[in-house]
C-alpha cells in the first residue's frame, strides 16, 4: 500500500507535490487571509461594527480558492454594491468620493481602520504569492482572473478605510 511522503501533498486529482511548490504557498496564503477576516469580523462585532461586508469579501475568497483548485474561471461580481471599475475609481481617487485624500493609517484612525489595512496588507502578500503560483512559461501569469479579483481586493479594503474614516463627512458620496 502506497503512502504519501509527509513533505508532500495532493495538488490536484492524483498529482503530488512538495509542500513548497508555488500553488500550495498560495492556497496556504489564501487559507491565512481567511482566518484573518474572520477573526477582524470578531474583532468588528466586539466593537459593535457591521460585518456583512467582511463576510462578502469572505466569501469571495473562498470562492477563489474553489475556482482555482476546479481549475474554472472565476467570475467577477459587484463586491459591496461596487463593480471592480468603480472600486479602482474609489480606490484611486478618494477626494472626490470621500472628502479625504490618500492617507497612511495611524492610530488616529482608530482599531478598524487599522485591522482593514492589516487586511489590505495580508491580500497583498497572497496577491504576490499568486503571481509567483501562475507563472507561465515565458513569466507571462496565467489565471488572470484570480490575479485580477486579488487586485481589486486590496483596493476594496482600502475603500473600505475611506468609508470608515469619511462616515462623518457629509460630503461623502456613499
Amino acid at each position: 500500500m502506497y503512502q504519501k511522503p509527509e513533505y508532500m501533498t495532493v495538488l490536484k486529482e492524483m498529482a503530488m507535490v512538495n509542500k513548497d511548490h508555488p500553488m500550495i504557498r498560495f492556497r496556504g496564503k489564501l487559507d491565512s487571509l481567511q482566518s484573518k477576516i474572520l477573526e477582524i469580523q470578531i474583532a468588528f462585532q466586539k466593537l459593535g461594527l457591521d460585518v456583512n461586508g467582511l463576510e462578502e469579501v469572505l466569501s469571495c475568497t473562498r470562492e477563489i480558492m474553489r475556482c482555482e483548485v476546479v481549475g474554472r474561471d472565476f467570475e467577477e461580481k459587484p463586491l459591496l454594491g461596487m463593480d471592480s471599475g468603480e472600486i479602482h475609481a474609489r480606490s484611486h481617487n478618494p477626494f472626490k468620493y470621500y472628502g479625504i485624500p490618500h492617507f497612511t493609517p495611524g492610530l488616529e484612525h482608530g482599531e478598524a481602520v487599522i485591522l482593514l489595512n492589516s487586511l489590505r496588507a495580508q491580500v497583498r502578500e497572497v496577491e504576490r504569492v499568486a503571481y509567483d503560483a501562475f507563472k507561465g512559461e515565458n513569466d507571462g501569469p496565467e489565471r488572470l482572473d484570480i490575479l485580477r479579483v486579488l487586485n481589486r481586493l486590496s483596493s476594496l479594503f482600502y475603500v473600505m478605510m475611506f468609508e470608515m474614516v469619511s462616515k462623518d463627512n457629509p460630503s461623502s458620496e456613499r
